[in-house]
């Protein structure tokens, strides 16, 4: 990513999110934010973006496109909440959710289940 903020230490293998600055992922998260993929963390690899960031997901066996990742919820036992975030950063939990753009689908669970997806960008 920009301005080599990344450097691993192994043969890796990082994966691309299609979520950035402008999406609302704060760019002060290079390289020490985490997301959860397959109940996982994984840490932010290298500089966010405007419209994306890399994590390494060396870890993540048979990991494929497609697969989810959570950003701010919960993946099985590991759960990362907007004000985990928010101290990474020394703000408020209302600062990360206000931030998260009108681009970025927002799925409400009940349950712990789906009932509905809303995505302000289909009309």
């Amino acid at each position: 990513s920009y301005g080599r903020k990344f450097y691993t230490q192994r043969e890796s293998i990082i994966a691309t999110i299609p979520m950035g600055y402008s999406d609302g992922y704060p760019r002060a998260l290079t390289n020490i934010g985490e997301v959860i993929v397959r109940g996982k963390r994984v840490r932010v690899a290298g500089r966010v973006c405007m419209g994306k960031f890399m994590i390494d997901v060396t870890e993540i066996p048979d990991l494929r496109v497609g697969d989810e990742v959570t950003i701010i919820g919960r993946d099985g036992e590991e759960e990362i909440t907007a004000t985990e975030i928010a101290e990474k950063l020394d703000t408020i939990n209302y600062e990360i959710v206000s931030r998260i753009s009108k681009s970025v689908p927002r799925v409400y669970i009940k349950e712990g289940k789906p009932t509905k997806i809303v995505s302000f960008l289909d009309g």
